[in-house]
């Protein structure tokens, strides 16, 4: 309706025009046909950019969340937030949380803990799994050297991995692990 915005236009001479309906290349092309209008200050706003329309020029001079969210108990999330993408992956793929402790030399204390929620119930084949997947996580940690026991990150990333490599031959997933690190 080309022909009717531009009698729009011309009835009522706005000084400005923020296209606000469509896709970009919709939005690029009614910027395009504002200016053959006549028209004066024509700007383009992306979802979430807060724009100064007076005084002086139209400018973008912020930007705020815009998007999609999703009720979490009492509070808003974004639908595209960390907090939903984690559950979709524990949803898919289960979860394995492991408690490492060491001593003052930096040794492990007892064997690690393992939880599997979504993973492995404690039964039968399931405990199986579970005594593999600590073993695994044990020799990890015994591989790296005091100096990187000593390194939380180090000891992370090489429990992470033991349990994720260890799933992965078992059962074919590769679960989020979660890691907490005790030193006695």
């Amino acid at each position: 309706a080309r022909d009717e915005l531009k009698s729009f236009y011309e009835w009522v001479r706005p000084p400005l025009l923020v296209p606000i309906h469509g896709e970009t290349r919709h939005l690029k092309e009614h910027l395009s046909f504002a200016r053959e209008c006549g028209i004066p200050e024509a700007v383009m706003a992306e979802n979430g950019s807060m724009l100064r329309l007076a005084p002086g020029p139209v400018e973008i001079v912020d930007e705020v969340f815009s998007g999609r969210m999703a009720i979490d108990g009492k509070r808003l999330i974004p639908v595209n937030g960390d907090v939903i993408r984690a559950r979709r992956r524990i949803g898919y793929s289960g979860i394995a949380v492991a408690t490492i402790v060491f001593n003052k030399k930096g040794d492990l204390h007892e064997d690690p803990q393992l939880s599997l929620p979504g993973l492995a119930d404690g039964t039968g084949e399931d405990e199986d799994i579970h005594n593999t997947a600590i073993a695994a996580i044990a020799d990890a940690v015994e591989d790296l050297s005091h100096r990187a026991r000593d390194d939380d990150e180090a000891v992370i990333t090489a429990a992470r991995r033991a349990i994720r490599q260890t799933f992965r031959e078992i059962l074919g997933r590769r679960p989020q692990a979660e890691i907490h690190i005790v030193r006695i």
